[in-house]
């Protein structure tokens, strides 16, 4: 998939990810660090309110090993919401 025509990170699942993980944005950029992608706290901030839509390629499956996500999981389509499938809020 080409970076720029992917769809866009669903940044609300990412948010609520991290925090039911008991995670600050900070615990976040550390562990992406400790596996050799970096983040700042605050890119990651602009991810969950939208504002960043596709961060660099190499991030998304290292955030979201970090989160415990699969990487499909982590773009929104036309229609969904913030969860996938059988995940509860």
């Amino acid at each position: 998939m080409e970076w720029r025509s992917a769809p866009p990170l669903n940044g609300k699942l990412i948010g609520n990810t991290r925090l039911r993980k008991c995670m600050t944005q900070l615990d976040v950029a550390r562990q992406c660090a400790a596996l050799g992608v970096s983040i700042h706290p605050a890119t990651l901030s602009r991810i969950e309110n939208g504002d960043t839509k596709r961060p660099l390629p190499r991030l998304v499956p290292v955030l979201a090993q970090v989160l415990g996500l699969e990487v499909d999981d982590m773009f929104t389509t036309a229609g969904e919401g913030a969860e996938p499938d059988g995940a509860a809020a």
